[in-house]
């Protein structure tokens, strides 16, 4: 499911995700996708949700902190700067790496 994400088969990615979610409905992982590619699709909505149910689940440190990443940008496109700046500094709370983040975060 990754693979197919990071080579750009959002909608495989994005099917197989959603069959997961429905299976194990606590698999951070699929609503981490799911939001990923709703929010690069422009469903900010949905997207959003997604992400911060994927937040309330099990993810590693570093999809947690593209979680929060993605949330940012999302907020960002909304112009909602103060959401936009909250979460783009827990991304880089959680991972001091997130070079991304810094580059959008306005402290």
């Amino acid at each position: 499911m990754r693979n197919l994400f990071n080579d750009g088969k959002y909608d495989e990615a994005y099917a197989i995700a959603e069959g997961l979610m429905k299976k194990i409905p606590d698999f951070g992982l699929a609503y981490f996708l799911m939001g990923t590619i709703d929010i690069q699709r422009g469903n900010m909505p949905e997207g959003e949700s997604f992400l911060l149910k994927s937040i309330q689940l099990e993810l590693t440190n570093r999809d947690k902190a593209w979680a929060f990443h993605n949330l940012g940008i999302a907020a960002l496109r909304q112009q909602n700067i103060g959401k936009a700046i909250d979460y783009l500094k827990k991304a880089i709370e959680i991972n001091p790496d997130m070079e991304e983040s810094k580059k959008h975060y306005l402290p």
